[in-house]
């Protein structure tokens, strides 16, 4: 009988599957004559572009997944994507869009700048790093200059040229959102964190200039609505103050489903109020605040998750 007869990735997959001489022998030859045959044919495109938008959504997401699901190796991940992006992409005043082998484009476009403040954002609040916090404000900062409509609201999708007929601005949140419905969420997530009205005037704005659409048809823009019900909601915080043992209390946080609330630090560009409070006996302490009214301060995870839970 022939020795591959039986031989499919079904078998090499169990655990207990053991190969006879004869197929391992005849396993190994079929491989070679694959190799030199394929090695003769034309060979697959290979896409090796890094793109500043999609990392950013996948730093976001990685840094929150290290925690939820309790894998130091998503946020180490997610540090790693964050420090290439802004080695290679950054030049200190400008955000590129495309990297790849080395080189980068020589454009701009709103959703670079835009998902790279979602991604800092997400890592600020999975470490509270102050870094990843003043980087999220540069590029707010960069995206207002270049991409934000300053008479009527919303982000154009790319900047401003000469040879540009038509700015557009997009009107549908499909399998990634708007411009203008990304960066009105982390514009709010900036103005809870820091405390700027200039940064809340963008949502403000923004909210308005879409409230149309919104109206006719609101399925068109569902994050453009996250960002309403938040703006809408509590503007819940929660300030963790001190580095001593706040590793714990970061964790706890992440136990919770609670998309509206903003984990925040002490230090760095945050609001006065913020920075104000302070840790308990030299141990990190957590302030579940709105506004400027916070719940007495706990220090131990058990007590913050029973705090998020009430």
């Amino acid at each position: 009988p022939d020795p591959l007869m039986n031989l499919n990735v079904i078998h090499l997959a169990k655990p207990d599957w053991k190969l006879s001489p004869g197929q391992s022998e005849a396993l190994q030859s079929a491989i070679k004559k694959m190799r030199k045959a394929r090695s003769e044919r034309i060979p697959a495109a290979t896409d090796r572009k890094v793109l500043a938008d999609w990392n950013g959504m996948m730093i976001a997401s990685l840094a929150r997944a290290g925690h939820v699901l309790g894998h130091a190796a998503y946020l180490e991940a997610a540090v790693k994507a964050h420090a290439f992006i802004r080695a290679e992409l950054w030049d200190g005043a400008l955000l590129y869009h495309r990297w790849c082998d080395g080189e980068r484009d020589s454009s701009q476009q709103a959703s670079s700048y835009l998902q790279m403040i979602a991604g800092s954002l997400g890592l600020y609040q999975a470490t509270l790093d102050a870094q990843y916090l003043g980087f999220a404000i540069e590029l707010a900062e960069g995206a207002r200059r270049i991409f934000y409509d300053e008479s009527r609201g919303g982000f154009y999708v790319g900047a401003e040229r000469p040879d540009l007929v038509l700015r557009l601005k997009d009107d549908f949140d499909g399998a990634t959102p708007t411009a203008s419905s990304v960066g009105a969420m982390e514009f709010l997530k900036l103005a809870e964190i820091t405390g700027r009205e200039d940064f809340r005037e963008v949502v403000d704005k923004t909210l308005s200039e879409s409230s149309e659409t919104i109206k006719n048809s609101p399925y068109a823009m569902a994050w453009m609505m996250s960002v309403a019900d938040l703006q809408l909601g509590e503007h819940a915080r929660l300030v963790v103050a001190g580095a001593e043992g706040k590793e714990s209390l970061i964790e706890a946080r992440y136990q919770v489903f609670a998309p509206g609330l903003i984990c925040m630090g002490n230090e760095g560009e945050v609001d006065q109020f913020s920075a104000s409070l302070q840790a308990l006996d030299g141990k990190s302490a957590a302030y579940y605040c709105s506004g400027q009214t916070c719940r007495k301060p706990v220090s131990s995870a058990k007590s913050l998750l029973e705090l998020l839970n009430n």
